[in-house]
C-alpha cells in the first residue's frame, strides 16, 4: 500500500491507493496455505511408511508440485503483473504535479554547526531540488 496525503486539507485526508491489492494478497495467501496444507499431508503420509515413499506417492507429490506451479504462474501472469502495471500507470500518468510549499525560515530547522565535508559544505549527501538550504530553495 502507498498512502497519498492531500495537501489542501493539511494531511487530514488520507487515500489508500488500491483496494485491489488487498484482494490479490488474500488470493495469494489462500493459495499458499492450500499448497502448504497439501504438502504437509503428503509429508505425513510419506513419513508413516518405513520403506520410503512408493512410486504412487512420488507421482502424487510431482502432480501436486505441477498444480502449485501452475497456480502461482497464473496468479503472477493474470493478477500480479496487470495490477502492477495499473498502479504504475496511475502513479506516473494520472498523478498531478504538486507545487513546492513556500519556504519559511524556521530558526530550529536546517542548523549548520559545521559544513559538510564535500562540495560547498551546504548540500547534504542526498540533496535534491526539493530540499531547502538554510537561506531558501535553489532556483
Amino acid at each position: 500500500f502507498f498512502i497519498v496525503i492531500d495537501n489542501q486539507t493539511k494531511g487530514t485526508l488520507v487515500h489508500l491507493a488500491s483496494p485491489l491489492v488487498v484482494v490479490i494478497i488474500f488470493i495469494m495467501f489462500r493459495a499458499f496455505t492450500a499448497a502448504t496444507r497439501r504438502t504437509a499431508t503428503l509429508a505425513q503420509r510419506r513419513s508413516a511408511s518405513s520403506l520410503g515413499p512408493s512410486l504412487a506417492e512420488q507421482e502424487e507429490v510431482f502432480d501436486n508440485a505441477a498444480k502449485t506451479l501452475s497456480t502461482y504462474r497464473n496468479l503472477s501472469v493474470f493478477i500480479a503483473i496487470p495490477t502492477c502495471l495499473v498502479i504504475a500507470y496511475k502513479a506516473f500518468f494520472l498523478s498531478a504535479h504538486e507545487e513546492r510549499p513556500e519556504f519559511v525560515p524556521y530558526s530550529h530547522l536546517r542548523k549548520r554547526t559545521s559544513k559538510f565535508p564535500w562540495g560547498d559544505g551546504q548540500h547534504s549527501l542526498f540533496h535534491g531540488h526539493n530540499n531547502a538550504l538554510a537561506d531558501g530553495y535553489e532556483h
